[in-house]
């Protein structure tokens, strides 16, 4: 009987240690997840940087293409 007792209390001990361990990796998991979301966000707003400055340097290009050939034009009325 005392036996039986011992072996209840290590069961009951080991079935709480085993859901100490899946409550630690269901957290490091949602951490995970939370990181991931964060990059995939990130990388979102990375693009869209890019996309505006290679938009922005377009611009730039034809509006200096845009004055040099105004400048041309000048010149050679004069």
């Amino acid at each position: 009987n005392t036996r039986v007792t011992e072996l209840t209390a290590v069961q009951e001990q080991d079935t709480q240690d085993i859901y100490e361990v899946m409550e630690d990796a269901q957290g490091r998991q949602m951490e995970i997840f939370q990181r991931v979301e964060a990059l995939v966000d990130d990388s979102q707003y990375h693009y869209e940087t890019g996309r505006l400055v290679d938009q922005e340097a377009r611009c730039s290009r034809e509006a200096w293409a845009d004055s040099i050939g105004l400048s041309s034009a000048v010149h050679f009325e004069l």
